[in-house]
């Protein structure tokens, strides 16, 4: 049975009485949250990777083939701004790909996969102006 409160509540949508979110594993959530939510971020579905030279790279032409170090059974990578968030595998889905989830981070992962990017001069002190990243002055 839910409770008094959870009564007053509709899934996925506020009450006027408690502004609050149910999202769909049940957690509750401030109603000031739902605009955040409703932000499209880049999801990308990675097959596999490869290292290659300039040359290799300037040498590619339509019906090249480049291997991946990764079997066509294997699960591929579900990236969010480039950082892994968890696994699926590749699915048909009428004349179109798509990813059946097999795995997913918790939910402190995939916020750490939507904050801000990185910056390489917090890794290389010596990358902290324009200057030292070209060995020159600033």
């Amino acid at each position: 049975m839910l409770s008094p409160a959870k009564q007053n509540w509709t899934r996925g949508r506020q009450t006027d009485f408690n502004r609050r979110v149910f999202l769909a594993d049940n957690r509750c959530m401030p109603a000031d949250i739902d605009a955040i939510l409703k932000i499209e971020v880049p999801l990308i579905v990675q097959v596999g990777g490869q290292r290659m030279t300039v040359r290799e790279v300037m040498n590619l032409a339509p019906g090249a083939i480049i291997e991946l170090p990764k079997n066509a059974d294997d699960e591929l990578d579900v990236l969010v701004k480039n950082r892994p968030i968890g696994l699926g595998q590749a699915v048909k889905v009428g004349e179109n790909f798509g990813v059946r989830i097999t795995s997913i981070g918790g939910v402190e992962q995939r916020i750490a996969a939507l904050g801000p990017d990185v910056d390489a001069s917090d890794d290389n002190p010596e990358l902290t102006s324009a200057g030292a990243a070209v060995g020159g002055e600033t």
